[in-house]
């Protein structure tokens, strides 16, 4: 018992530190550093750093109002108020020539626009830099951890069946693979069908969100065969499926924010669960099989 709590803290720390370098270092060193040498990596691949806004951009009301209303009174050719000295053209966005060119050169922008941060892109959503997206990352694991616990409750048997049917073996792994990648793309190739339909564009979502779901399932399914490799090894004790899926998500989710590695680790890891979810026909007991058409023979 003591073990587990040792393998489950060590685990911890690391999920911990590897989230402040993604959400703390990384960004920061990213945005102040030289860019990386070319053989590191290519010059035509963008780092996983991207820009989001900080927050929505505000304009007062009183003050969009006015703007559009100087414009009309200019447009109608009626005597513009607190305008000394030539008349100055504005045009409809609210802004006269002068200040156009000052905003296009970084002056006089308003306050509450063009606010942006930098965010690092993974596989488990898109985190802000600073303490805010440490503790995103924190918050998403706890999420996982505690869906994937609801899911053990709601179909267990079906789980136990896929992970029984995923084995550390090459053949088998590969063929749940590329079932998984076919899946995949089956059904990209369907989303896309029905988006250009226009017409289907919510059986579109409907895919999509089955799609998330037996992916979430898979990866459920993946935790709790990885989490009771490491604990067979590291800490037998207690024999606990939710202390499998335990070790087994605070092992993949460091692995999943690695920069580059990370989106190639939970592909793999998906697309071996979503192979065992349709290789055991969602976890059903009889599977697929070709024996009721055997009576017709």
């Amino acid at each position: 018992m003591r073990r587990f709590w040792l393998v489950i803290g060590a685990l911890a720390g690391l999920n911990l530190a590897v989230a402040a370098a993604l959400t703390i270092w990384m960004p920061a060193g990213i945005a102040r550093g030289p860019a990386p040498p070319a053989f590191l990596f290519a010059p035509q691949v963008a780092p996983p750093v991207v820009r989001v806004p900080r927050e929505r951009s505000t304009v007062q009301f009183e003050s969009r109002v006015r703007t559009v209303m100087l414009a009309e009174m200019q447009r109608l050719g009626m005597p513009v108020p607190n305008e000394p000295g030539p008349r100055r053209e504005i045009g409809f966005d609210g802004q006269t020539p002068g200040t156009r060119a000052r905003v296009e050169r970084g002056q006089d922008r308003i306050p509450g626009q063009d606010r942006e941060v930098n965010a690092v892109l993974t596989p488990f959503g898109v985190f802000r830099a600073g303490p805010t997206g440490l503790l995103m990352v924190l918050v998403t694991l706890a999420t996982f951890a505690a869906a994937g616990t609801v899911a053990l409750y709601l179909m267990p048997a079906q789980l136990n069946r896929v992970t029984q049917t995923v084995a550390f073996s090459r053949t088998k792994s590969l063929r749940l693979g590329i079932i998984g990648m076919l899946a995949y793309v089956l059904a990209a190739a369907l989303v896309f069908v029905l988006v250009a339909l226009v017409t289907g564009i919510l059986f579109a979502i409907l895919v999509s969100v089955l799609l998330a779901a037996a992916t979430f399932a898979g990866l459920v399914a993946m935790a709790l065969v990885l989490g009771r490799w490491l604990r067979s090894h590291w800490a037998p004790e207690p024999r606990s499926p939710i202390a499998d899926l335990l070790v087994g998500v605070l092992a993949l989710f460091p692995l999943g924010l690695i920069p580059w590695i990370g989106w190639l680790f939970v592909l793999v890891l998906a697309a071996l669960g979503l192979g065992a979810l349709l290789a055991t026909k969602f976890g059903s007991e009889e599977g697929w099989s070709l024996e009721p058409l055997r009576g017709g023979f």
